[in-house]
């Protein structure tokens, strides 16, 4: 016996499966047309996206993050670099957080984020790979 989908119905149209939930609608077309409209509005899509992120990641809003980038002169708050991909054109910075208060402190380039995450945020070992690379 076929096992029972829950709300979502096994239908066929035009030789292909999809999907219909229990109000009829296709979710696959329906994240089809979501799918092609981000991609005719990329612009649109990637800030959506940034938003969701900010918010639910960080609780910051975006207007929150832009005012922290004015703030830094658009450059990370430990190199003081503005980060460029080959092409020149400027990247996002990573937002900095306190893991312990759950508090956003600034905002660094991928390099230098990467680089406190894998020093776990321990003062003691950054001073430590300071101290190695001075001798």
């Amino acid at each position: 016996m076929p096992r029972n989908p829950g709300p979502w119905k096994l239908a066929r149209e035009s030789g292909e499966q999809f999907y219909v939930d229990c109000k009829g609608v296709n979710r696959y077309a329906a994240n089809g047309m979501r799918v092609d409209y981000y991609r005719h509005n990329p612009d649109h899509y990637t800030k959506h996206v940034r938003k969701r992120i900010l918010n639910s990641f960080y609780g910051i809003t975006l207007e929150d993050y832009n005012t922290l980038l004015d703030s830094q002169g658009f450059a990370c708050a430990i190199c003081r670099e503005i980060p460029e991909d080959s092409e020149g054109k400027g990247l996002t910075l990573c937002v900095d957080h306190c893991h312990a208060e759950n508090k956003v402190r600034a905002l660094l380039c991928r390099p230098c984020n990467l680089g406190l995450g894998n020093f776990r945020d321990r003062v003691d070992l950054l001073l430590a790979a300071a101290k190695y690379l001075a001798s």
